[in-house]
């Protein structure tokens, strides 16, 4: 079928090639108006205690990074529970608006995982940035709530417990918005593809309706007169 074939049956079907355009032609600014999304992080880096040993959570950098694991599967947040290919996709790349993830960095890979430091990468997401701050400032909150219920737990004591620093010293904001002209021209493009799927779907439905029909009409044309027809 040539363009030229696909633009005499867009006629043809007039209706459904006016509704898709109208649909289109409304999601457009839909999408061009979609606010960007605010997004922070920080690296939490758990310390040993001074002095130590002391502390069973935290006496040899084995046992600092699976209490870091520890910490990280207990406060997780909204994009905590799962684990995309790769520790670059960011919170708000995975499509979350709002909310918070706490992880501990993978040093292996999609099939192998492994953990090597005692780092929690610790993302927010919000529609502004008091949002974003908000849930950063929780994600910290509930890091150290979490950590100091561990410690308390295994009855450390309070000098000789795990320290937290943040590195940067404060959480990095940045403003995410996707390019406006890659999404209209992706709407556009996605609605005259479906028109014309639309209009085809029409022609194929018309097309075996009149089959049918004239089969029906050849079929009585034949049968015997009198005959009566079948149910």
């Amino acid at each position: 079928m040539t363009i030229w074939d696909l633009l005499v049956l867009s006629l043809r079907f007039w209706v459904v090639t006016v509704v898709g355009f109208a649909l289109t032609a409304a999601a457009v600014p839909l999408v061009g108006q979609q606010p960007g999304i605010f997004s922070g992080q920080v690296n939490v880096i758990l310390l040993q205690p001074e002095p130590f040993p002391g502390n069973a959570l935290a006496e040899t950098t084995a046992s600092l990074i699976s209490t870091t694991g520890v910490v990280a599967q207990l406060v997780g947040g909204q994009g905590g529970t799962s684990r995309s290919v790769s520790d670059q996709v960011t919170l708000v790349g995975e499509g979350l608006r709002q909310g918070y993830s706490v992880r501990q960095p993978n040093s292996g890979g999609q099939w192998e995982y492994r953990f090597e430091t005692p780092v929690l990468d610790v993302q927010s997401a919000g529609p502004t940035l008091d949002d974003a701050r908000a849930e950063m400032n929780a994600a910290l909150t509930r890091i150290e709530d979490v950590l100091d219920k561990l410690q308390s737990d295994a009855s450390v004591d309070e000098t000789l417990r795990i320290r937290i620093q943040l590195s940067p010293n404060q959480p990095v904001y940045t403003y995410a918005h996707g390019s406006r002209s890659r999404a209209l021209a992706g709407t556009l493009l996605t609605g005259v593809l479906a028109t014309f799927g639309g209009v085809l779907v029409a022609e194929r439905l018309t097309d075996r309706r009149e089959r049918r029909r004239r089969a029906a009409v050849l079929t009585a044309g034949t049968m015997p007169s009198g005959a009566a027809l079948p149910s």
